[in-house]
């Protein structure tokens, strides 16, 4: 069925209802949280199995949370050379996340997130289509 304009409106304006009590803490949870949805899409197109899906997407937004953590960098510390150490520490969801909850928020991490949603859903799209093309 299709939607007449004033549907549509009506249907715009009750969202904006329902968001309108978010606050900019809501608007941090949310940008944080979305990345593992985003990846956990990619990883389902990849198997077809869900239950696999999900245990490979545990453990994938374990290791985007962990990778920050001074725990992991000193156990990596010996095998890595410090360029590469940093790059792996980059990755961290959680060490994006730790400026924010300073109650900073810095355009680098927004548009870490940001990107992280965009690449994951970018390739979760490609995925399907390949797999439609087969």
């Amino acid at each position: 069925m299709e939607q007449t304009g004033s549907q549509s409106s009506l249907a715009f304006s009750a969202a904006l209802a329902a968001f309108d009590d978010l606050t900019s803490g809501d608007a941090v949870e949310v940008l944080r949280a979305a990345p593992e949805p985003a990846l956990g899409a990619a990883l389902s197109a990849l198997t077809k199995s869900q239950v696999i899906a999900f245990v490979v997407t545990a453990a994938a937004c374990f290791l985007f949370t962990v990778t920050g953590l001074p725990v992991l960098l000193g156990f990596l510390a010996g095998w890595l050379p410090a360029g590469l150490l940093d790059a792996v520490a980059s990755f961290s969801f959680l060490g994006h996340f730790n400026a924010i909850l300073r109650g900073v928020i810095e355009l680098d991490d927004a548009v870490f997130f940001i990107s992280a949603i965009a690449l994951f859903l970018f390739a979760n799209a490609i995925i399907v289509e390949l797999k439609k093309a087969d």
